[in-house]
């Protein structure tokens, strides 16, 4: 999970990162499970679902270049509101290939502890 794009949002070219740290965080603000996503409904609509991955993202960039992240879920609502339909797919595609890189490693993490065919145990 190493998925580091730029997206143009709020006037200015964004770093987001989307790994293991986006991951967590993205289950914290939502209450959801490790590697799953929060079901989209009439409360939690697609353009919650991209702030909350948004936001995520920038939250892990900001951790592994060692700045103070000074950015607020509010700020990601207006910016989303504004940001162009090709970079919100920017975004999906790049968090939907850190599920699947996560959601790989952990099977294997889960096949090494049950001792599952196909993975050695060291």
């Amino acid at each position: 999970m190493n998925g580091l794009i730029e997206i143009t949002m709020g006037g200015e070219v964004r770093t987001l990162k989307f790994g293991n740290y986006a991951l967590m965080s993205y289950n914290v603000l939502t209450a959801t499970n490790a590697g799953e996503t929060k079901q989209l409904d009439i409360d939690y609509q697609m353009i919650d679902f991209v702030r909350d991955i948004t936001y995520c993202g920038l939250k892990n960039y900001y951790k592994i270049s060692k700045r103070t992240f000074d950015v607020s879920l509010d700020d990601v609502t207006n910016w989303i509101d504004d940001m162009d339909l090709s970079n919100i797919q920017i975004v999906i595609d790049a968090w939907t290939k850190s599920l699947e890189s996560s959601q790989y490693i952990q099977n294997g993490f889960k096949a090494m502890s049950s001792g599952e065919e196909g993975i050695k145990k060291k």
